[in-house]
């Protein structure tokens, strides 16, 4: 997966579920990957990580809430789709 990276900070962390950003009112920016063990405060700009984790992207579960299943009615052989289950709690 490439990206162009055109944000305020210019790394990939911006993008990833695994960092933590800090921004002091002087400008200054910190950040820490929770994906290192242990955390890791990063000393440099990332555009490249093979553990990055876009964090807009959805997930399986957000896609299997909203999915509709397919099923197979064993007496009439009839196919089908029922809507989902009640969306599960976190």
């Amino acid at each position: 997966m490439n990206f162009k990276i055109h944000d305020k900070l210019g790394t990939l962390c911006e993008h990833c579920q695994h960092s933590t950003i800090a921004q002091g009112t002087g400008g200054e920016v910190q950040i820490w990957c929770s994906q290192m063990y242990p955390s890791a405060k990063l000393k440099m700009r990332v555009v490249k990580c093979n553990d990055f984790d876009d964090r807009s992207a959805v997930n399986r579960r957000e896609y299997e809430d909203i999915g509709w299943v397919l099923r197979t009615d064993k007496r009439t052989g009839k196919v089908g789709f029922e809507p989902p289950k009640k969306p599960r709690e976190e």
